[in-house]
């Protein structure tokens, strides 16, 4: 039989875990550059279809010339398409299917889909069917899941099928009913679907382990740009600094009903505020 002792023990060793947890996010936030930050937020709340958290970018307006300031420079760090077209080699093809691989992987946009159509693809290669599907399955098993996509709903639904899930209910919700998602409109989705509310939410579980953006996180070009983390100048032989908390988004919380996402969404602007008074203790000292 348990004992209050133990029981006291058990939770004292889940503190102890969460701490170190939320403790681990905070120094991997220290360490990132504001550009790998933005990334950070914007792949965190990207699968809050819900819209609990807005993300405001108003402040960033409020830049003068003089922080607008870039360093921009050349890398050797692959892109995006380079990682996509290197895992060609991975798949026993044709040289053929290749072509026609490398030709869809480089008429991708900055975020992962194609804007040019099957037909169009079919016509400048002069490809038959057989081949264009030949291509198309191995794009979509290309990671990171998704790219090829002609729109958000196929996107999603591709990274479903590499999961094996399926669900024609939850099908039919991303087709047709991913606006009522946004709108929150939870009891129409029920009718709609025929689904009960617990259903529903295991529906909206999935959906948001997804990724809407393939792209997300990669380099898609070749320049890259350096936003200082903090502004230094001279004034009267005095230094002055500034720590530049414009570059990053404000974190707005619209929805506090769901307890564990809203206590989520605290660690990070937490961590974040952590971040800043580093940055500043480190000045400080210098």
């Amino acid at each position: 039989m348990t004992n209050k002792l133990d029981i006291i023990e058990k939770q004292k060793l889940t503190q102890s875990l969460k701490l170190s947890q939320t403790m681990k996010m905070s120094i991997n936030i220290l360490k990132m550059s504001i550009t790998d930050l933005n990334k950070f937020i914007e792949k965190e709340f990207s699968k809050d279809l819900l819209g609990s958290v807005e993300l405001n970018y108003s402040n960033q307006k409020s830049y003068d010339d003089e922080k607008k300031l870039e360093i921009n420079y050349l890398t050797d760090e692959k892109d995006f398409f380079q990682i996509l077209e290197e895992q060609l080699s991975y798949f026993k093809i044709n040289k053929r299917t290749k072509e026609i691989c490398i030709f869809i992987i480089n008429n991708l946009n900055k975020k992962g889909y194609l804007e040019l159509s099957k037909i169009e693809i079919k016509d400048i290669l002069e490809a038959t069917d057989k081949e264009i599907e030949e291509a198309f399955n191995i794009i979509y098993n290309l990671e990171p899941y998704g790219v090829g996509a002609y729109s958000l709903e196929e996107c999603l639904k591709i990274q479903l099928k590499v999961k094996n899930i399926v669900d024609e209910k939850l099908l039919l919700l991303i087709d047709k009913y991913l606006y009522l998602l946004a709108d929150k409109k939870y009891d129409l989705i029920k009718e709609k679907l025929n689904i009960n509310e617990k259903a529903l939410f295991s529906y909206i579980n999935v959906i948001k382990s997804l990724n809407p953006i393939p792209s997300r996180g990669y380099n898609v070009g070749k320049v890259r740009k350096i936003i200082p983390d903090i502004f230094v100048r001279l004034k009267k032989d005095e230094i002055l600094y500034e720590i530049n908390r414009d570059s990053i988004p404000q974190i707005n919380i619209k929805d506090k009903s769901n307890k564990k996402y809203y206590k989520k969404i605290n660690e990070i602007i937490n961590c974040i505020e952590k971040r800043y008074e580093t940055l500043d203790k480190i000045m400080r000292i210098v």
